[in-house]
């Protein structure tokens, strides 16, 4: 069931009934209580416009920044159920060296007991120390859910042994190895390290876009590797 169809309307120009899957969404009544079992999905984000699966997926920001994420025609959406949702989008998925070691990172955060001063290799960890599960530690150390209560049954308090800006850069580092570029002399790499050199993916998919040159160079969207 969705909730609001205010973000539909923004993803839509036209009839949004026209979206396939839209009475399926609307009349779905299994999961009265669930935020949205229902989610609105980009067709371009993993398939061409002829329905063929694309090699690589653009991600929502490489929609924004070709111009085509928000006032689509409702061909290029359809209704998934979140379990479909995630499933198109990690199917038959590859994933690179770098990006592996980024996503490692990310579920390896280290972690802190703010009674004991002991720090935990990651979440997972610290999480079988007080004896609860991984879910519970999560949900813990983001403040906003946890309301500073206590986790496990000895009553201790945990947090990020990593302070806000370095969590920030490694959460944009993820965003940045999805994709690969080439660059016009015959240079290929990921968007993060190309962020690294100075250039944006925003205008490197602008550049792509309108068959222009960003920065001197023409540019184009590669395979991982």
């Amino acid at each position: 069931m969705i909730k609001s169809l205010v973000d539909i309307y923004r993803y839509c120009e036209g009839d949004i009934t026209q979206i396939e899957n839209f009475d399926k969404a609307v009349n779905d009544r299994s999961d009265l209580y669930s935020i949205s079992n229902w989610v609105c999905h980009h067709r371009l984000e993993t398939h061409n416009l002829d329905g063929s699966k694309r090699d690589i997926q653009q991600s929502r920001d490489d929609l924004k920044a070709l111009d085509l994420y928000y006032h689509r025609p409702p061909s290029e959406l359809i209704f998934l159920t979140r379990e479909e949702h995630n499933r198109i989008h990690t199917q038959g998925r590859r994933l690179s060296k770098v990006q592996v070691e980024y996503m490692t990172k990310r579920t390896q955060k280290p972690v802190r007991c703010i009674e004991t001063d002991m720090v935990f290799n990651s979440v997972k960890e610290a999480a079988e120390w007080a004896n609860v599960g991984i879910s519970t530690m999560s949900a813990h150390l983001t403040k906003k859910k946890s309301g500073g209560k206590t986790v496990g049954e000895y009553g201790y308090h945990f947090e990020y042994a990593l302070n806000k800006e370095e969590l920030k850069d490694l959460r944009e580092n993820i965003h940045y190895v999805k994709q690969y570029y080439e660059r016009s002399d015959g240079l290929i790499k990921s968007a993060f390290e190309w962020k690294e050199l100075g250039f944006m993916q925003t205008g490197i998919c602008r550049s792509i876009q309108i068959n222009k040159s960003y920065k001197g160079y023409t540019w184009k969207a590669k395979s991982y590797e």
